[in-house]
């Protein structure tokens, strides 16, 4: 079925000239569309895990965090919608300069999120103090959203030993308990 624009107005109860205004053209209101639902879930993400954060009293906790989340991450159902969903995001950018564009802004955004959680917590010598937790942001989105290769029937492998492999690549951020 085709995107009308007549129809998405009418449905929510705006002129079309409204839409075209706004969105300048069908693609673009498709490429907002699109970038609109996957900043929604990051920012889910990372709003239960700054939550999350502030309930940790010490790096031990702060470690157990991490692999609970990684965990949930790669295991909840929710989460392979997640996936699902940011993968369709990733293949429409593919074929959409424009959805290329916003989504490598929002991937940036993301990546500045992550550090913003994780600085401050180097203060408190939770992270390594020469991480780059902007490049780390980037890369705990790449794992996570890879995962995507197994959900749709990677070679036969152990799963739990890719997310042991996973947890023990993110915890490298983190000091080793003495």
């Amino acid at each position: 079925a085709s995107l009308r624009v007549n129809d998405i107005a009418r449905q929510v109860g705006v002129a079309v000239t409204s839409i075209y205004h706004f969105f300048g053209s069908r693609e673009g209101l498709v490429a907002a569309a699109h970038i609109a639902r996957f900043r929604t879930l990051s920012i889910q993400d990372f709003a239960e895990f700054q939550i999350a954060i502030e309930q940790c009293s010490n790096v031990q906790e702060f470690r157990e965090l991490i692999t609970s989340s990684v965990h949930r991450l790669l295991d909840s159902p929710a989460n392979r919608e997640a996936r699902r969903v940011r993968m369709e995001t990733y293949t429409a950018a593919f074929n959409n300069e424009q959805i290329a564009a916003m989504l490598a802004e929002e991937t940036e955004l993301q990546a500045e999120r992550m550090a913003n959680l994780l600085n401050p917590l180097k203060d408190r010598g939770w992270i390594r103090s020469g991480a780059d937790t902007q490049a780390f942001g980037t890369f705990f989105n790449g794992v996570v959203t890879t995962h995507v290769l197994i959900e749709v029937g990677s070679p036969r492998i152990d799963e739990g030993a890719w997310r042991e492999y996973v947890c023990s690549a993110i915890l490298q951020i983190v000091p080793e308990l003495n």
